[in-house]
């Protein structure tokens, strides 16, 4: 067999329904019934001799059991030590403090654990190490006793026994801060893992490197009596900044080259290294590094790579046939650690907003068991080219793999602090118990918190083993219920509280489609697609205006007919007259027509995308993206519609009747920019189509050729000509259009300028006062405060300032950081920008493409020049196309930096922590109000810039770009637009008049219907 089909059932399974995965899971695991039986009765016995000895169970575990996720104060006390030890000033620290520890009802833990060590803790401000002596006002008001505590020894006081609890717990989960500490600390045999978040940038995924490199000398000069001895775990994302689907083949590259030096090292002294499991999307790049290692026979012979596969999701058993292929081919074996898996919260929430048509994992922990004891099967039927691992703390799990496993060479894993009793119980119970390897983190206090977090919230939840054992509640048959027969007893698998991707709205649409760029039979055939119309030219019409490519001027896009302006008149008066026929098709066909225009986006993506990297020069993801977004458009005004034009009976006095419908205006202009060439080109029209109105629609000429073949598809979706006229041209058709009289409303989406010229326009002309929804841009800011969590902001600020080479309105302009951390923070977010790859989005590889024209271009460049940099992306500027590289420049004085760089360009401002109150006035006093960030764990301090900053779209602890329609309606005030937000429930109102018919129903002889009472 060759790899290529099992490769693709690795696609084809995330495809499947999760009806479909696990019916597939019940006809492959290889359970009998007795085998089952078996199964239940040592895991019983596991989980009763445990509760027996329950006192020798690590901390964390009883931590776990007092503290879980399911109380208030766990969640409080998680989020605390998570922050504290990221905060370098102790005033910032000591507010979190006061804050958090309100938050608790921490009475109800009074003695509620038999731990000595948890209830000490709970009365000494949670886990402060020291014993206290306690008075007995303690068990009476314990909440009264916490609040007088605090107060008597102060922030500072508390914070320090905070930080020593925090001591306490990392010490039960990870063995040393250097491999040299954890090594001589570890009395198993271990999997050490070097902690730390995944790579932003080069440098830093070098320095990974070599901390690698030195633990593997260390790890080497050990020895241990297991088969395999003392291993390394590896993240990839530690030694790649990049590692996409779209930027695989320069990932593969350049991680084969690192974990190639690895494993020739390890090979040495025969220390394995596996390679640890990551989030869905880059499991594709990953496989094909360990691919590309065993070509290396040095490698092969060695056998000690090993790749860690997460049961969790549903291509956990093709990767395990796939992998068991992989070794054959090679002759060689591969160690295969199984594990549940630990990203299923992020990978429910990234199906959900990237649009893909099922989620990558199971969405209940039973079908995850199942999966997990499926592909236990699987481990042992490829003994010949796969060494089984088995990493759990799951009694039921334990005992499975004993019932399956007699006589075949495997090992349990576990992680340090977790499962130990567990462990010593089957060791002590089963007579073939093959041994237990303890995957070991190392790393300080700030590098152990991502981790420290992960297993905190992994097994404090309330599904968890973990949290299950010594609850007294269940009963030991409830801890070690059979997945089998929860599964087998349900006719739908999937969780009933989880939406799937496309329901994400409920009954009132669907959900826009996205693209699963790390699944190839997705992305290989969709990426062929979009190729094949790289030379095709789109004409439209005789009289032919040449468009360019921005990202290289030779490559001519196609060309299309200006409207002259002796024309505009004729084509509005044209378009008006269709109104009224327009407005008798009923709003429900209305309606369908717009979703069949959002049917006829999607099934022309391929072509589209082209059509955007060749006129707009859009990378794939934000044609994806943007493509989304029209296609949400029509379909949400499509529903609000419905709901807004139905008659509304309003509450009348007996013998009357008063209704009131909403009528449209007639019609409407929409001008829209070239940044978004179709979703703002298709909102605006697409809002007012669907209330009756006919629409011209002028398109930027810059991108007037996705315009009018969008355009086409809404023609061939049931709305004709005559009521949606696109009119290509300048400026100058522009003022035409808006000065026209039978023009009954504006849409515009532009520059501050460019409206109040049109608002201007609008109020000069003589009848109606007629309506302009505006939506400009802004200076938009981001505050980072030193209890921010660095690696998540640097991540953010990269993607808002940059991402679609900062040509979005929404895009961060001005960056407000706190000067504690900001050279961390900016260090990390220089690297982030050398890391990027800036260039023609033919590359599928590429995240920056090139500003519009050389107009841009060159205003941008000067204004470049007019400020203090700070740091430039480090490379040539691509020499042919309009490209801007990322820069970032000093913004020392806020009130000088009042303008919006339409590109690449960020400003960077300091602050000292008594003046984050200032930074308010000072961000108002700029006058724009489209979008704004916050990124603290301080909540007093995101309540004042919630309440106060004067802005449209505020966004806490996230990036500030991406508004999704219906969830993040978009639109600013002040010198950033009118309102009302667009893909808001307000919007549409903005195209309608209402009326109001109040009938007297006695005028024809009296109250009938009161009579008859």
């Amino acid at each position: 067999m060759t790899l290529n089909e099992p490769w693709l059932d690795l696609g084809r399974s995330l495809l499947r329904t999760e009806d479909d995965a696990v019916a597939m899971l019940l006809q492959t695991q290889q359970f009998t019934v007795d085998q089952r039986e078996q199964v239940q009765v040592n895991a019983k016995g596991l989980v009763a001799e445990c509760r027996e000895r329950k006192n020798e169970s690590p901390i964390v575990e009883r931590f776990l059991h007092e503290y879980g996720l399911t109380s208030e104060e766990g969640v409080v006390l998680l989020c605390l030590v998570e922050a504290l030890l990221r905060i370098p000033d102790e005033r910032t620290a000591e507010e979190l403090i006061t804050e958090k520890l309100r938050q608790g009802d921490w009475s109800k833990h009074a003695g509620g654990s038999d731990s000595l060590f948890v209830n000490a803790g709970t009365w000494a401000l949670i886990l402060t190490g020291n014993l206290l002596e306690l008075g007995s006002d303690v068990r009476d008001d314990a909440n009264r006793w916490v609040t007088r505590f605090a107060a008597r020894v102060g922030e500072t006081v508390t914070r320090k026994a905070l930080l020593s609890a925090l001591d306490i717990l990392s010490g039960a989960f990870v063995a040393g801060e250097t491999i040299e500490e954890a090594v001589s600390q570890t009395k198993w045999t271990a999997s050490f893992d070097m902690l730390g978040e995944g790579a932003r940038s080069f440098e830093v995924a070098d320095r990974y490197f070599d901390s690698y490199m030195d633990a593997l000398n260390h790890i080497a000069s050990h020895s241990s009596t297991s088969e395999l001895g003392h291993g390394m775990s590896v993240k990839l994302t530690a030694l790649h900044p990049r590692i996409e689907p779209l930027n695989a083949r320069a990932a593969v590259s350049g991680l084969v080259e690192k974990m190639e030096a690895l494993c020739l090292k390890a090979a040495q002294s025969d220390v394995p290294i596996t390679i640890d499991g990551e989030e869905s999307e880059r499991c594709e790049v990953g496989l094909k590094v360990v691919e590309k290692l065993l070509q290396n026979s040095i490698i092969r012979e060695w056998k000690g790579l090993g790749v860690v596969t997460q049961a969790y999701s549903k291509r956990a058993v093709a990767l395990i046939d796939w992998l068991a292929e992989l070794a054959r081919s090679n002759r060689t074996r591969i160690n295969v650690r199984l594990v549940k898996g630990a990203y299923w919260d992020y990978e429910i929430k990234h199906a959900q907003v990237n649009g893909l048509t099922q989620f990558p994992v199971y969405t209940q922990k039973h079908n995850t068991d199942l999966s997990y004891l499926t592909c236990m099967g699987k481990m042992f039927g490829h003994s010949d080219s796969i060494f089984p691992q088995f990493a759990s703390h799951n009694a039921h799990t334990i005992a499975s793999v004993h019932c399956i496993g007699k006589d075949k060479p495997y090992e349990f894993q576990r992680i340090y602090g977790m499962g130990e009793l567990l462990h010593e119980v089957a060791r002590r119970r089963f007579n073939d118990y093959p041994g237990c390897r303890v995957y070991v983190p190392v790393g300080n206090h700030k590098d152990l918190m991502p981790y420290l977090m992960r297993r905190l919230l992994e097994n404090g939840a309330n599904t968890s083993f973990v949290n299950r054992i010594f609850d007294s509640d269940l009963t030991v048959e409830q801890v070690v219920s059979d997945p089998l027969k929860q599964v087998e007893s349900e006719e739908q698998h999937g969780h009933k509280h989880i939406r799937m991707p496309y329901e994400l709205y409920g009954e009132e649409r669907i959900n826009s489609f996205g693209i699963d760029f790390g699944n190839t039979c997705l992305r290989e055939p969709f990426l062929e697609s979009v190729d094949k119309w790289a030379n095709h030219h789109w004409n439209f019409g005789e009289d032919e205006v040449s468009v360019s490519n921005p990202s290289d001027p030779s490559d001519i896009v196609g060309s299309y007919t200006a409207v002259d302006s002796d024309q505009v008149a004729r084509q509005i008066g044209e378009v008006h007259a269709a109104q009224d026929a327009w407005f008798s098709v009923p709003v429900d066909e209305r309606a369908a027509r717009l979703n069949r225009w959002a049917d006829s986006l999607v099934s022309h993506r391929e072509e589209l995308v082209a059509l955007l990297r060749r006129e707009a020069g859009k990378t794939v993801e934000d044609a994806i993206n943007e493509l989304r977004e029209a296609e949400d458009f029509c379909r949400y005004y499509a529903a609000q519609a419905k709901v807004l034009q139905s008659i509304n009976d309003l509450p009348s006095p007996t013998g009357e009747s008063n209704i009131l419908k909403a009528f449209p205006r007639g019609t409407f202009a929409t001008i829209s920019p070239w940044n978004f060439p179709v979703s703002i080109f298709v909102g605006p029209a697409a809002a007012a189509l669907v209330t009756g109105n006919t629409v011209v629609a002028k398109p930027a000429p810059q991108t007037c050729l996705v315009a009018l073949r969008v355009a086409e598809l809404a023609y061939n979706s049931g709305i004709d000509r005559q009521t949606f006229r696109v009119v290509p041209g300048g400026d100058e058709v522009g003022r035409q259009i808006v000065a026209h009289q039978l023009i009954g409303g504006v849409a515009f989406t532009g520059s501050v300028a460019a409206a109040k010229s049109i608002a201007q326009s609008l109020a000069s002309r003589d009848g109606p006062l007629v309506p302009l929804i505006a939506e400009t841009g802004g200076v938009n800011v981001m505050i980072v405060d030193s209890s921010a969590q660095v690696e998540h902001v640097v991540d953010d600020i990269v993607l808002s300032a940059f991402k679609s080479a900062g040509q979005r309105c929404s895009a961060l302009r001005l960056l407000c950081i706190q000067e504690e951390i900001a050279d961390e923070v900016l260090e990390l977010v220089y690297g982030a920008m050398d890391a990027m790859g800036i260039g023609n989005p033919s590359d599928w590889s590429v995240n920056v493409g090139p500003v519009i024209d050389g107009e841009a271009h060159d205003w941008l460049e000067s204004s470049v020049r007019s400020n203090e940099v700070l740091y430039r992306m480090k490379t040539e500027s691509p020499s042919n196309g309009h490209f801007v590289l990322p820069t970032v420049v000093d913004a020392t004085d806020i009130s000088s930096f009042n303008t919006e760089y339409f590109g690449p360009i960020m400003g960077v401002h300091r602050f000292k922590k008594p003046e984050i109150g200032n930074l308010v006035s000072e961000i108002n006093a700029l006058g724009y109000g489209l979008t704004f960030g916050i990124h603290s764990r301080i909540e007093s301090t995101i309540d004042m810039f919630t309440s106060q900053i004067r802005t449209g779209n505020l966004y806490v602890n996230r990036s500030m770009i991406g508004a999704v329609v219906g969830t993040q309606p978009f639109g600013g005030e002040g010198l950033s637009g009118t309102g009302p937000k667009a893909g808001g429930p307000f919007y549409l109102q903005r195209f309608v008049v209402e009326r109001v018919v109040s009938r007297n129903e006695t005028a024809t002889g009296g109250n009938v219907a009161l009579m008859r009472l």
